[in-house]
């Protein structure tokens, strides 16, 4: 009876499927930061083809998103787009700001 429940228990490790994660796996995040902050805004796993109006007026940016991130002047994404950027690119505003994103498939 003893060796028997120790073949369960083998086969049961043998047929099983593990998930390792990588313990340094980085979120998609994209980071600005409003020209009077002293701090970076996060927004994390941001969803495609969403308008996100942004805190404040957005001076600094990085897009570590897998998504292209489409920048616009005003309020849920309107007033024109000032600028795209590619994934892991950044953007310093010195004379326009940034009110909304909206995250695009590349």
């Amino acid at each position: 009876m003893h060796m028997n429940a120790l073949s369960a228990v083998g086969a049961l490790i043998l047929t099983s499927t593990f998930v390792v994660t990588p313990a340094h796996a980085e979120s998609k995040t994209f980071h600005y930061r409003d020209a009077s902050a002293s701090s970076w805004i996060t927004i994390n796993d941001p969803s495609g083809r969403r308008c996100y109006d942004l805190q404040g007026d957005a001076s600094l940016i990085r897009n570590k998103t897998d998504y292209k991130a489409m920048l616009y002047r005003g309020s849920s994404c309107s007033g024109g787009m000032h600028a795209t950027l590619i994934p892991g690119e950044r953007w310093v505003g010195r004379q326009m700001t940034v009110k909304s994103v909206r995250f695009m498939p590349s």
